[in-house]
């Protein structure tokens, strides 16, 4: 079975609202939202809009972090959204990238992430949790959220399957890097007493569908290079990139322009990095899905047989609208 979630990053309500209603209606299963404080409206404020603007479809954070809020917040937060969505919240978590890097913070340290998982849950589930040293008190919440963990290196992937109920997988989709990832998974997995097939997983995939195939690749390189920025900022070696383009990576991400991170239609930068070091084919094979419906649909069922069948796409398209509508009248019912 092949399911389908979407990312959306908090825009101006008149845009944000429509996007998820028909999301929604698409039959979307998870509805993401991007936090990202220094280049989005606030990923609560929208989640409320989507909770009160959806029916069926999962919400939360895709991701947030460890450091801009205190973990009661957050729990807080992420209750307060379970409840007015009738049980529909999830917390999608991760060690941060552009929230951090806009802020001049790196990101958390998987021991920070651990311990904030922790808390958080704790706190859904107990009404006390431990953060640094600290009891942090929770008193109203009834119910767990299921927490996802975002995670595309080795190590952030074996704790995201040790701690979380899910992993957000970004480490590519090539065989090499779904084989590790899965292997890594399982290793974690096993170290609190289950295995892969316990946990809720899907793969970050920055997606564009254009009646142009095209035009389709050219909007997406963008968000595809936020993949590989993300995913390679950690370093390149032992990461499954051909020899020849390691160097070309690390340009990559010393050139990569954060606070145009993701940004559609504001992200030439990137764009334009992405082709200069030559490294268009090998992020879009690696990172993302896009192109005509029809190519788009032998994509899914190629990265079907490479293991992967939930996919968390990104829409970092202009017309957001477009990419939903293709993907619902062309693409998602080739998998029902």
């Amino acid at each position: 079975m092949t399911r389908f979630g979407l990312l959306f990053m908090p825009t101006p309500p008149e845009m944000f609202v429509p996007w998820v209603r028909m999301a929604d209606e698409a039959g979307f299963e998870r509805i993401g939202i991007g936090d990202s404080q220094s280049l989005y409206r606030d990923v609560y404020v929208s989640a409320t809009l989507a909770a009160t603007n959806t029916e069926r479809a999962l919400i939360g954070p895709r991701v947030t972090n460890p450091i801009t809020r205190h973990p009661s917040v957050t729990a807080s937060a992420i209750a307060s959204v379970d409840e007015l969505s009738g049980g529909r919240a999830f917390l999608g978590i991760g060690t941060g990238h552009s929230a951090m890097l806009n802020i001049g913070l790196t990101p958390a340290k998987l021991s920070t992430l651990r311990e904030y998982v922790v808390c958080v849950r704790d706190l859904l589930t107990q009404g006390k949790g431990e953060w640094r040293g600290r009891t942090s008190v929770l008193t109203w919440p009834t119910r767990s959220v299921p927490i996802l963990i975002a995670a595309a290196g080795p190590q952030a992937l074996e704790l995201a399957a040790e701690v979380g109920d899910g992993v957000i997988v970004g480490c590519g989709m090539t065989q090499p890097a779904v084989d590790d990832a899965f292997e890594r998974m399982d290793r974690g997995a096993r170290k609190s007493g289950r295995t892969v097939d316990d946990l809720d997983i899907w793969w970050y995939v920055p997606t564009n569908v254009h009646e142009d195939h095209d035009e389709a690749i050219l909007e997406v390189r963008a968000a595809v290079v936020s993949g590989a920025h993300a995913f390679f900022y950690g370093g390149v070696e032992g990461r499954h990139a051909p020899r020849h383009l390691e160097e070309p990576l690390r340009q990559l991400v010393e050139g990569y322009v954060i606070d145009q991170h993701t940004r559609p239609g504001q992200s030439q930068a990137n764009a334009d990095l992405v082709d200069r070091l030559g490294l268009r084919d090998y992020v879009l094979d690696r990172f993302g899905i896009a192109g005509d419906p029809r190519t788009v649909v032998d994509r899914i069922k190629e990265l079907n047989r490479r293991g992967i069948h939930n996919f968390w796409m990104s829409m970092h398209a202009g017309d957001k609208g477009r990419v939903v509508g293709l993907m619902r009248d062309h693409v998602m019912p080739h998998f029902t």
